[in-house]
């Protein structure tokens, strides 16, 4: 075989070709972490660090980058850092919008099937997802096994993937755009009606979450604030000196998430623990002895005199967006079911990279857990729009049976001057 038809070939076999470029891709992820384990090993070759340990430190750090378990000294360490996790996801994406492009010269055609997607798609998740628990056994992440954080790195790469797959999806051909394939399968399936309908609960989900992260961000902006002089005494009993202080304020930025996810599990009445004994809840705050981490000084020390003001927020925030947007729609209770589901699933996944472990003991699990931050973010605007849709409908039902009263009674008006003109006449 020529190397033109061995090229024909990788050409016409989409597993093929997704899975060099997920070798290539994780190839050149495992030089680079190599190589921060060899500078490591230059630097700190007087503090009794091996050069046998670079790939197991490799390893750990392309696990811990999707936040895998990886088990350090002090103890099993699960937290995820979208920071560290964005180079390995934009090299995954590189290489599902190069597989991508290579199917826009062979199977994808004018009027070509699409199946040659979801192969290359699923084979480069195939192979990225075996990589990856190499690499979390070889790092000693699944000695102590937390399937929530796996299927979070898993959803890292799901979501990566499949971005670039779509981001060249519209160039292959005749092929039709992502929003086409989903707006005609629901289309087709639905209605044209009912996929709008639920096209508009989705975007009301989309809003409340933007809202809810908005106010995440001032939340935790403002809990720094009222506690920066407990960050402060921290950071000033390291000794660190300037650089220091720098480093360790970069190191804890890496995983903002955490504070956000918190802050919203916060305001939505989930709550949060950080460590065994500890409760962190808008109407109950239980603390406990805490790492000596100058970011969690500014956790709140009691409870808020505003109570239950988030829920009540997502409530209004539910009803508004029904009145405005779904009052008038077919099927609209199927778009409040959409928001629901929605905002379910978004808030249990902003809770899982929020959630994990700071170490032995009772540090072994901090957070809060999916399912109750999924419920706490969805059920207040689905109760929301549900009441307002109901009284609108209650309210229509009940001026509709007046007009007909009112048409009855005048048709019978009629009927009687007439019967009475007859007599009469």
């Amino acid at each position: 075989m020529n190397a033109s038809s061995a090229h024909r070939s990788l050409q016409r076999s989409p597993w093929t070709l997704a899975a060099l470029e997920a070798v290539t891709a994780w190839g050149l992820l495992a030089v680079a972490a190599f190589l921060l384990g060899l500078a490591q090993w230059f630097w700190m070759q007087g503090e009794d660090v091996r050069l046998s340990a670079v790939p197991g430190n490799a390893a750990t750090l392309v696990a811990a980058a999707f936040g895998l378990p990886v088990a350090l000294p002090s103890g099993t360490f699960s937290l995820f850092s979208p920071v560290l996790a964005l180079l390995p996801a934009l090299v995954l994406y590189r290489a599902a919008r190069r597989t991508a492009e290579a199917l826009t010269h062979n199977a994808l055609r004018a009027g070509a099937a699409l199946w040659p997607v979801p192969a290359a798609a699923g084979t480069l998740v195939a192979v990225s997802l075996l990589v990856l628990a190499g690499a979390g056994a070889l790092a000693g992440a699944f000695t102590d096994p937390e399937p929530l954080t796996a299927s979070r790195a898993a959803i890292v790469v799901v979501v990566a993937v499949t971005l670039g797959m779509a981001a060249r999806l519209p160039h292959l051909g005749a092929a039709p755009t992502p929003r086409e394939i989903v707006r005609g399968s629901l289309g087709d399936r639905l209605g044209e009606d009912l996929a709008a309908t639920l096209g508009s609960g989705l975007r009301s989900a989309r809003d409340i979450a933007a809202g809810v992260l908005l106010l995440a961000v001032v939340v935790t902006g403002g809990a720094l604030w009222a506690g920066w002089a407990g960050v402060v005494e921290i950071q000033s009993a390291y000794e660190a000196g300037a650089a220091g202080v720098a480093a360790m304020t970069a190191l804890q930025a890496l995983f903002f998430t955490v504070p956000l996810a918190w802050a919203t599990a916060w305001m939505t009445g989930a709550g949060f623990t950080v460590g065994e004994g500890t409760r962190y809840h808008l109407l109950d705050v239980t603390t406990g002895p805490l790492p000596a981490i100058p970011a969690l000084a500014a956790l709140p020390q009691g409870e808020q005199p505003w109570g239950w003001a988030g829920p009540v927020l997502l409530l209004v925030a539910g009803a508004v967006l029904a009145w405005r947007r779904l009052r008038g729609e077919p099927g609209r209770y199927w778009a409040v079911a959409a928001l629901t589901v929605a905002l379910f699933l978004g808030g249990a996944f902003w809770s899982l990279l929020g959630s994990g472990s700071l170490g032995p003991g009772r540090l072994a699990e901090v957070g809060s857990p999916f399912w109750l931050a999924g419920l706490t973010l969805a059920v207040p605007p689905g109760l929301g729009a549900v009441t307002v849709l109901a009284v609108h409908d209650r309210r229509t039902r009940i001026q509709d049976g007046w007009e007909r009263l009112g048409s009855s009674a005048g048709e019978r008006r009629e009927q009687v001057r007439e019967a009475l003109r007859q007599k009469l006449g």
